[in-house]
């Protein structure tokens, strides 16, 4: 019992710490992109759930609510090739990739990868060529923009 209450407060402590981390100061935001996230610049497309998510493209799901009160939306993905791909997006939200029927495991993720731009959280996965589902869940608003490029090898 002692030892699920010392896990939730330093949980707490951890999610604390990230939201008053020192963030960099912008004069503007999404104004400067670094190379990889270019296209989060450009002015996103809607998609609906289920439908297929686009490469190199910003888009804005509107995610239907889920049994717990969050929102969430399944949406396909066509890989071209093998590598890392990162997923990017605008709003606190889980985000897991399935390929073959297997939950891929995150290599890599922050909430700094584009700093002075909207994109609040990035994860990286190691897909292969073919198709995979996008899982998104766990957001609190409809809305959510999102990215996935190719990192470069």
């Amino acid at each position: 019992m002692l030892l699920g209450l010392a896990m939730i407060v330093a949980a707490s402590t951890q999610a604390h710490a990230y939201e008053t981390a020192a963030k960099p100061a912008c004069d503007k935001i999404d104004t400067v992109f670094p190379a990889a996230f270019t296209a989060w610049g450009k002015p996103s497309a809607a998609i609906a759930t289920k439908a297929a998510a686009p490469l190199n493209k910003r888009v804005t799901a509107k995610l239907p609510e889920a049994a717990d009160k969050t929102h969430a939306g399944t949406f396909s993905l066509d890989v071209p090739a093998d590598g890392i791909y990162m997923i990017s997006a605008s709003k606190p939200i889980w985000i897991d990739v399935i390929q073959k029927g297997v939950t891929l495991r995150v290599v890599k993720h922050g909430h700094d990868y584009a700093p002075c731009t909207s994109i609040r959280k990035t994860v990286e996965f190691p897909l292969k060529a073919g198709l995979a589902t996008l899982n998104l869940s766990k957001s609190f608003t409809a809305a959510v923009d999102f990215l996935i490029v190719r990192k470069a090898p």
